[in-house]
């Protein structure tokens, strides 16, 4: 027999293997200490600086001052401090960034690991002066800081598909190891994209281990399934996968889990996409798999559960699948079925407009029922 078809499914040998991928799940700390990119906060001991450095952290703390209007204008960004650090010699420092007219783009970390660096170099670099600074010196110095920041997320990426997915590196090229470093920089609601990858991967690969299938296979395809991502935060996340996957010449099982793994209507004679199907729901979409999910997740829907409530046509929610899935149950002596696309684009707006934690692009199934009752010999 095959041992890549024909496996029955037993709910009580499932749970099982579930239980056993879950307890052997281990993340290489080489590869976590990156689920944490662009730290925003800084912590300055002003006891440690020179005379020089101090004074270049004063003037970026003066939005005013001609070295915070060179940095504001190189990186779109200010240095704040907080005002539990004023009068203190640890301080704590925020990078705020300023707002850009037309920009809907959700929030930059790469660019914001850059310009973090760039600060803490610019602050420690005794060579730049208060006194020889000039705006083309800190350009280049960005773009220098910037450069060498690719370069690492470029060594992440050959890390990743070399020790971790055991490609032999002739095989693969810069821009591929960069995309791959970049999954660090991408969240899917409120979870680091890497991580989410390695989790899935390393579940997979427990699990098919298990069940005497291919770990190697396993593990690929599990963390290819979201690579899309890393080519817009808006985009079809699938589209863009396949695309990546025809463009760097990846593996036919993999394309299909790619391809698939959203879409269980799908079905090919391929273990490896059931089991990425799986192990996705396990690392993202189990409510509570993460510290205060649980919590999150409730005060979420109690506050969808309020805000929706309060329209006439509706008469209660119903959550589904950790609130991912909303049933709506319509009044019938309220619904209008002309009225049913404004209805529907009333709950989008409150919805968007509330700015919920955990948000996600709910589906919502919408039921009108009527229940009424007689005797037969009442007619």
């Amino acid at each position: 027999m095959n041992q890549e078809k024909n496996w029955n499914f037993d709910h009580s040998l499932f749970e099982k293997l579930i239980l056993k991928s879950v307890y052997n799940l281990k993340i290489d700390n080489e590869f976590s200490i990156h689920f944490s990119p662009a730290k925003k906060r800084i912590h300055l001991n002003l006891s440690i600086f020179s005379e020089e450095s101090k004074k270049k952290i004063q003037e970026l703390l003066e939005p005013k001052s001609q070295l915070a209007q060179m940095v504001q204008k190189i990186t779109n960004s200010k240095m704040v401090m907080s005002e539990e650090s004023k009068h203190k010699d640890n301080l704590t420092v925020f990078i705020d960034n300023l707002p850009q007219e037309g920009n809907k783009h959700k929030f930059d970390y790469e660019k914001m690991e850059f310009t973090t660096a760039f600060y803490h170099a610019l602050i420690n670099n005794q060579d730049l002066t208060l006194d020889s600074v000039t705006e083309p010196k800190l350009t280049e110095y960005y773009s220098t800081i910037a450069k060498n920041q690719k370069s690492l997320t470029k060594e992440l990426g050959y890390k990743l598909l070399t020790n971790f997915l055991e490609y032999e590196r002739e095989s693969l090229n810069d821009e591929w190891a960069y995309l791959i470093g970049k999954t660090k920089y991408f969240f899917s609601y409120n979870q680091n994209l890497l991580e989410h990858l390695l989790e899935v991967s390393t579940l997979s690969a427990n699990f098919a281990f298990q069940l005497g299938l291919d770990v190697l296979k396993a593990k690929r395809a599990a963390f290819f399934h979201d690579i899309g991502k890393v080519t817009g935060q808006y985009s079809d996340h699938v589209t863009d996968g396949v695309n990546l996957a025809n463009q760097f010449e990846l593996e036919e099982y993999i394309k299909e889990t790619i391809e698939a793994h959203h879409n269980y209507e799908h079905s090919v004679d391929n273990p490896y996409l059931i089991i990425t199907r799986a192990m996705d729901k396990l690392s993202a979409g189990r409510l509570g798999a993460r510290p205060l999910q649980l919590e999150k997740t409730q005060e979420r829907n109690e506050k969808i559960n309020s805000l929706l409530s309060s329209m006439s046509e509706i008469s209660k929610l119903e959550f589904l699948a950790g609130g991912h899935i909303i049933k709506v149950y319509l009044k019938p002596e309220s619904f209008q079925w002309n009225s049913l696309e404004e209805l529907k684009k009333k709950i989008s707006s409150l919805l968007k407009g509330a700015e919920l934690k955990y948000q996600y692009n709910y589906q919502f199934i919408l039921r009108l029922e009527y229940s009424d009752s007689f005797l037969l010999n009442d007619y």
